[in-house]
């Protein structure tokens, strides 16, 4: 028999764990297209709200969320983070 103790405490471990196994985004559809090595270093490549596009010549990343370039070959910001990622809705 648990007690009431046990049954929080492990209510409490089980959501630690969900929120810590967290899949990684999927990649967006240009991104994937790209070879590994080609593959920008930054956390848009995942985000639902990036834009990416390419040219003959460039490959650009728009963010929708704060209306820029976030992202081109000229001016490689490889973002680390991004409130945009941890929006509990993921709008597409």
């Amino acid at each position: 028999m648990t007690t009431a103790i046990e049954t929080l405490i492990a209510g409490f471990s089980a959501s630690e764990n969900e929120q810590a196994v967290k899949p990684p985004p999927a990649l967006r559809p240009v991104v994937q297209a790209l070879s590994v090595e080609q593959r920008p270093p930054t956390v848009c490549v995942g985000c639902p709200q990036s834009l990416w596009f390419k040219t003959a010549s460039d490959l650009r990343c728009y963010c929708r969320p704060m209306h820029l370039i976030v992202w081109s070959r000229d001016e490689p910001n490889s973002l680390t983070d991004c409130d945009q990622l941890h929006s509990p809705e993921e709008t597409q």
